[in-house]
């Protein structure tokens, strides 16, 4: 099995796990929504000024390619940043910062995705009590949505519920 550590809202891999182990997760959980492989560590942010340049020193290189479009899903909760369209523009500003500074030639490295663009990297913003925790979203759609239904119907109960309502009985 996969060593992890319980916390609230989820679970956190070891520092030794690999792409196999990510993989694993996809196939094998049953009642998670998404898969999310954290960007850094969380840090502080009071200000969005502070927080554009927090976010322009992580590594975005090891996460991002250039031109990549970012579909960028912001949540706040009692922060002093609360305003969830300015969070979002100080951290695609401060990546493309970050991008710009490895590769001087790049115009604008990474732009806000629209609902409709295909090839999307997820990235979620999550601000609580005035720390920034950045994750890239590896599912990309709910894993509950995985496909391979051959004929769908209506159901009274999504199946990631069901199963973790069995799981725990």
């Amino acid at each position: 099995g996969l060593k992890c550590k319980v916390e609230p809202g989820g679970a956190t891999l070891t520092s030794d796990s690999t792409v196999t182990d990510l993989l694993g997760c996809h196939l094998h959980l049953g009642a998670a929504s998404h898969v999310l492989i954290r960007c850094g560590e969380p840090f502080a942010a009071r200000g969005l000024a502070e927080l554009k340049r927090k976010v322009a020193q992580l590594p975005w290189n090891n996460f991002l390619k250039k031109n990549l479009p970012l579909q960028v899903r912001v949540s706040s909760k009692k922060s002093k940043l609360y305003h969830t369209t300015s969070i979002r523009t100080a951290v695609i500003d401060g990546i493309n910062e970050a991008l710009k500074s490895s590769d001087p030639g790049c115009s604008e490295a990474v732009s806000h995705a629209t609902s409709d663009t295909e090839n999307v990297l997820h990235l979620v913003v999550r601000v609580e009590k005035d720390e920034v925790h950045l994750s890239v979203d590896t599912s990309q759609t709910p894993i509950h949505k995985r496909g391979y239904r051959l004929e769908t119907a209506k159901a009274p109960l999504r199946e990631d519920l069901a199963y973790a309502k069995l799981y725990s009985s």
